[in-house]
């Protein structure tokens, strides 16, 4: 039985992240955190919508430590920086990892 799809505000967060070609949108230099979820909000904020695949997951060799734990400020500075930028868009929720969710 195959899955039913997820509609409607629903935030997401992965591994994989596919674009069009020519889409016009950017990784903003700015962002240390949360440049996927800032990226992710230009889309919806351009097109009015995105699109996500569940149950897709690459398995990837890592070589090197890294990640968000070892980048420099705090998740309630990126929080703040995701929230000023996008003030009609997003919204505080201390539930969320991230710290943000639709409006």
């Amino acid at each position: 039985m195959k899955p039913k799809p997820t509609v409607g505000k629903t935030f997401f967060l992965g591994q994989v992240m596919g674009t069009r070609k020519r889409h016009g949108l950017n990784f903003d230099p700015a962002f240390q955190r949360n440049e996927d979820i800032d990226f992710l909000t230009q889309a919806v904020h351009r097109y009015g919508r995105v699109v996500r695949f569940n149950h897709i997951a690459c398995e990837t060799a890592r070589e090197q430590p890294g990640g968000c734990r070892l980048m420099e400020g705090s998740t309630e500075e990126a929080r703040a920086q995701l929230l000023a930028k996008w003030p009609r868009l997003l919204k505080p929720d201390d539930r969320r990892d991230v710290g943000v969710r639709w409006r």
